[in-house]
């Protein structure tokens, strides 16, 4: 893992300025990574500072008190062979092993006290390939990830500090897949999602940490499809909302904690169509001056495509008293479609919305 950037510079044979040898290069042929190489974006190789041919040799960065900070080994240009990385105070903070450019074997990361490890995995031409572990500074594992040839793959798992179980995982070819769980720090179990090749799929559900449900809905490979249903702590419901392929569909409805009804959202395909709300004692409250609907922006064939089949109320909701009411037409005068001022109409049937119709 390389931590430190080197020095870019426009020509590889003046450099970045003119450099004393003295402050390049030490007298064994180690190079200073702060100031002695140079990188080819074009051709992605490194050269000792002044020169043409790519770098074969170690480089070495340090601390402003001269402590070591990092040395890695080059040939031809590319990382070749180990890397080492030290913290300030001296302990030793990380190692790799490069072939041709490309990290290969184990890769370790220390932290910087009692040489506990932080974070260790396996590489093969240059992607993760094996078991990936982090653990806390306490020595406890934070996570195990296995990886194959770059992706993730199989089981992987999470923990807290303590030791507690935090989440499970499982993927194949990188995708996520199966069953995926967190947990409180309680143990109380936090959500149960279901994936399959990547997507979402079956039920998903989530509890507050006394164990009671919090909320719960349905996925068809990656979008929500039936009933979001959410409650409050307690046991009682405090909101349902339909979903249509993955978009808001229907009448969401919405309670308070004392039972009572609190609001209705008619949505059409994601559209907020009309609203509807009510007080904690149960008074509905009364709608805007303005109804919204008198002042949005309608699309051409927008009223046609979303209010036949809604109920009565939604229009009322939306438009307020119609202008005109001729054999049980509603003629609602002056909304705004296509950017041209429009009456529109809406006949009804049952209690629903038969015909809407735009026009002059």
């Amino acid at each position: 893992m390389r931590f430190f950037v080197l020095i870019l510079c426009v020509s590889l044979i003046w450099g970045c300025g003119k450099k004393t040898s003295e402050n390049l290069f030490s007298g064994d042929g180690t190079v200073s990574g702060e100031t002695g190489l140079v990188y080819d974006d074009s051709s992605g190789l490194v050269f000792k500072t002044g020169e043409t041919i790519p770098f074969t040799g170690k480089a070495v960065w340090h601390y402003p008190d001269g402590k070591p900070k990092q040395e890695t080994l080059f040939e031809g240009g590319r990382e070749h062979g180990e890397e080492r990385w030290w913290h300030e105070n001296g302990e030793r903070a990380g190692q790799n092993f490069y072939v041709q450019g490309m990290l290969e074997g184990p890769s370790i990361q220390w932290y910087d006290r009692d040489s506990l490890k932080e974070l260790q995995v396996n590489y093969r031409k240059g992607k993760k390939d094996g078991v990936e572990t982090i653990w806390y500074p306490n020595g406890q594992e934070r996570s195990v990830v296995n990886y194959r040839i770059g992706d993730r793959h199989g089981e992987a798992a999470g923990w807290y500090e303590d030791g507690q179980k935090e989440w499970l995982a499982n993927w194949k070819d990188d995708r996520t897949t199966g069953e995926n769980r967190e947990w409180y720090r309680n143990g109380q179990l936090k959500f149960l999602k279901v994936y399959l090749d990547g997507k979402t799929h079956g039920v998903e559900t989530h509890w507050h940490d006394d164990g009671e449900k919090s909320w719960e809905t349905t996925w068809e490979f990656g979008k929500e499809n039936g009933d979001r249903t959410e409650w409050y702590t307690g046991g009682k419901k405090m909101m349902q909302t339909p979903y249509k392929s993955g978009v808001k569909h229907g009448t969401a409805t919405g309670w308070y904690d004392n039972g009572k009804k609190a609001s209705e959202l008619n949505y059409v395909n994601g559209e907020l169509i009309a609203e509807r709300h009510w007080t904690e004692e149960g008074g509905l409250v009364p709608p805007d001056p303005i109804p919204p609907g008198r002042t949005r922006q309608w699309k051409v064939g927008e009223l046609e495509q979303l209010y036949p089949g809604q109920p009565e109320h939604t229009v009322y909701a939306a438009f307020g008293e119609p202008d005109e009411v001729t054999n049980g037409m509603w003629i609602i005068e002056g909304l705004f479609i296509g950017g041209k001022k429009a009456n529109a109409s809406f006949t009804f049937k049952s209690g629903k919305v038969e015909t809407a119709k735009s026009g002059k």
